[in-house]
């Protein structure tokens, strides 16, 4: 069972390294309270099979398996993904760029340079997210990806020093649990 508060931790953890794994009953409560998918990040695949044995209703991934990968990233970019089905983040992913890409301090005054390089990829996102929120769809992984390269390219029109792109990217990844597309 999850910990109700901080104060059971160091007594649960105390009792998980003497008492029995009860992984079964630990997937079933999972598989009760909605899980949806697993992804095991740890190296092989010893989880995801486990996984796979005991509660079969539920897809595990491994990311130390290739082929495994691939199946994630598809799943997760489908595009008929609706709102509500799956992590829900994909609609603030594109909320958060946006006011990201406003909120971010312009050093770059030449205005055609400014068109094209930020009022341009700032539709661009705009219009994904518009086109989510009036079909209720979740954006794609493919669309998420598009995405965070038009924050990049307007990041760079802008001039923004590669340490500050960092720490908004780090700010979006952290609240919206996409931190594999931000590789600078």
């Amino acid at each position: 069972m999850p910990y109700k508060g901080k104060e059971e931790i160091v007594d649960n953890l105390a009792l998980q390294i003497v008492s029995p794994v009860r992984w079964h009953e630990s997937m079933k409560y999972l598989e009760t309270k909605g899980v949806d998918m697993a992804v095991e990040l740890g190296p092989q695949t010893v989880l995801r099979n486990l996984m796979k044995r005991n509660v079969p209703g539920i897809p595990a991934f491994s990311f130390d398996n290739e082929d495994d990968i691939l199946l994630l990233e598809r799943k997760l970019s489908n595009t008929e993904n609706k709102a509500g089905e799956g992590s829900g983040n994909g609609l603030k992913f594109l909320k958060m760029c946006l006011a990201t890409a406003v909120s971010t301090k312009n050093t770059n005054w030449n205005e055609e340079e400014y068109a094209k390089g930020v009022v341009e990829p700032y539709r661009r996102i705009q219009k994904i997210k518009e086109e989510m929120e009036s079909n209720s769809y979740e954006p794609s992984f493919e669309q998420i990806k598009e995405a965070a390269e038009m924050l990049k390219h307007i990041f760079r029109t802008k001039g923004v020093d590669l340490k500050e792109q960092r720490e908004r990217f780090e700010t979006i990844s952290k609240e919206t649990g996409f931190e594999s597309l931000f590789e600078m």
